[in-house]
C-alpha cells in the first residue's frame, strides 16, 4: 500500500514536470510566432504554476499538547483556597517547522508561561515545560485541569488540540457531613444526592448509628473518580435509608468540577431471630454440622431447617443455658451474639475496673479498636441485625 502511494506521488510529479515543458515550449513558440497571444498565454501559465505551486506548499505548524502529567505541591489553606500542582507538559509540532514563534502556556487562574519571542520546534519534534504551575479550585476535589499551548504572533490554521483536560481527584471528598447528617436531610444547599446500585469497594468500614430506636448498619466506603463518575448512579431528590449505595455531590455550572462526599451503603435492616442467626452463624462462619450430638432443646422441632444449626451450637459448647428451652422465634439480641462469636474464635477476655460494662464480652469489646465500629452506646439488648452478624464474623474470624 505505502509502495503504490510512493509510485502514484512520483508519477504526479513527472505528469506535472511534463506539463510544465510542454506549456513552456508552446509559450515560447507563440512568443515566436504570434506575440499577439503573449498576455494570454502568460496569464494561463502564471496561473498554473501557482496553483501547483499552492498544491505542493507545506502545511503551516501545528503545535498540539501531546500529556500533562500533574504533581500536586499542596492542599488549599483557608488563606488560598486553591490545589495546587506543577504540571510537565508535553507539546508536539506535528506539521512544518516552527521557527520563531511567540508561544505562552495558559490555565484558568494561573500565570500565563511565556516560551520566549523565538520558540523553534521542527516538525514531529517534543517539547517539554516543566513544573509550569496550575491551580485547581479547593471547594472541590474532581473535576480537569484546562491547559493551553498558544501561538501569539500568529494564528494556527488548526486549534482544535491545543487544549488539554488534565483529570483531577483528590482525597478526601469535599462536602464534610455524617451519615446521620444525610439521613437527617442536614447537609447544606445545591447539593445532588446521587443514588446507585452497585459499587466495587475494597477501602470500606463498617459503621453504626443510632436513630429514634433504630441501629442503622452502613459501610463508609473510601471513593475513588472511577466509582463516582459513573452511569450507575441516578440523582434522587431524598433518601429514607433503604438499602443502597448513596453520596452527595455538588456541581460547579461554570467549569463542571464537582465536590464530593464519601460513599455510604446502607444495609436492610433485618433482625435475626434466635433461629435465624443459629443458620447464618454457621454458614456465615463456614462451621461444620454436628448433627449427631445432643439434641437438648425441647421447643427445638427435630425437622424444623434450622434444628441442625441450633444442636450445632449447642454441641459446641457455645450457648449457655440452665434450662431444655431455645426459645428460637424469640429475638437474638447483640449481646447474646457477640458471646458466641467471641466464645467460637477463642477470643481472650480482659475486664478493665473503669469499664460500663460488667459483662466480660462487652468490656471485651468495648476496650478494643473492634468497639469503636459500632454504636456509642453499644446497646446489648438490641435486637442483632444481619450486617452486624457478619460484621463480627468477618473482623473475629
Amino acid at each position: 500500500m505505502i509502495q503504490t502511494k510512493i509510485k502514484m506521488q512520483k508519477k504526479k510529479k513527472s505528469l506535472v514536470y511534463v506539463l510544465v515543458a510542454v506549456l513552456s515550449l508552446g509559450f515560447m513558440f507563440q512568443i515566436a510566432t504570434n506575440k499577439n497571444d503573449y498576455n494570454f498565454l502568460e496569464t494561463s501559465f502564471l496561473h498554473i504554476l501557482k496553483k501547483i505551486a499552492e498544491e505542493n506548499k507545506p502545511a503551516p505548524p501545528d503545535l498540539m499538547i501531546k500529556n500533562v502529567t500533574l504533581k500536586k505541591v499542596s492542599d488549599p489553606k483557608d488563606y488560598f483556597n486553591y490545589f495546587k500542582y506543577e504540571a510537565d507538559i508535553e507539546i508536539v509540532n506535528l506539521a512544518s517547522n516552527l521557527k520563531d514563534a511567540k508561544v505562552v502556556i495558559r490555565s484558568g487562574d494561573s500565570t500565563e508561561f511565556s516560551l520566549g519571542s523565538n520558540f523553534s520546534l521542527a516538525k514531529n519534534e517534543s517539547f517539554i515545560v516543566e513544573d509550569y504551575e496550575v491551580l485547581f479550585d479547593g471547594d472541590y476535589n474532581s473535576g480537569e485541569v484546562k491547559i493551553e499551548v498558544v501561538r501569539t504572533d500568529k494564528d494556527e490554521y488548526y486549534t482544535e488540540n491545543n487544549t488539554y483536560l488534565a483529570p483531577v481527584f483528590e482525597l478526601p471528598a469535599r462536602i464534610e457531613t455524617t451519615a446521620l447528617q444525610l439521613l437527617k436531610g442536614d447537609y447544606g444547599d445545591d447539593v445532588e444526592i446521587m443514588k446507585g446500585e452497585f459499587v466495587s469497594a475494597r477501602n470500606y468500614e463498617y459503621r453504626e448509628i443510632i436513630i429514634g430506636d433504630e441501629i442503622i448498619s452502613f459501610h463508609e466506603i473510601k471513593n475513588s473518580s472511577a466509582s463516582v463518575d459513573s452511569d450507575l448512579w441516578e440523582s434522587v431528590e431524598s433518601y429514607s435509608g433503604e438499602p443502597a449505595y448513596i453520596y452527595l455531590k455538588k456541581t460547579d455550572k461554570e467549569t463542571g468540577n464537582y465536590a464530593v462526599s464519601k460513599i455510604w451503603k446502607f444495609f436492610e435492616n433485618k433482625k435475626l431471630t434466635r433461629a435465624e442467626f443459629a443458620k447464618m452463624f454457621v454458614d456465615y462462619a463456614n462451621v461444620d454440622l454436628l448433627e449427631g450430638g445432643v439434641e437438648f432443646f425441647e421447643d427445638v422441632d427435630y425437622g424444623a431447617d434450622y434444628a441442625p444449626y441450633v444442636h450445632t451450637l449447642y454441641n459446641l459448647g457455645l450457648i449457655e443455658t440452665d434450662g431444655v428451652f431455645y426459645f428460637p422465634e424469640a429475638p437474638a439480641t447483640r449481646a447474646d451474639v457477640l458471646q458466641v462469636v467471641m466464645n467460637y474464635f477463642d477470643i481472650d477476655l480482659y475486664t478493665k475496673n473503669n469499664s460500663e460494662y460488667s459483662d466480660p464480652y462487652l468490656q471485651t469489646l468495648n476496650n478494643s479498636e473492634l468497639g469503636k465500629d459500632f454504636s456509642n452506646p453499644f446497646e446489648p439488648e438490641e435486637i442483632a441485625s444481619e450486617a452486624y452478624l457478619k460484621h463480627l464474623i468477618n473482623a473475629y474470624q
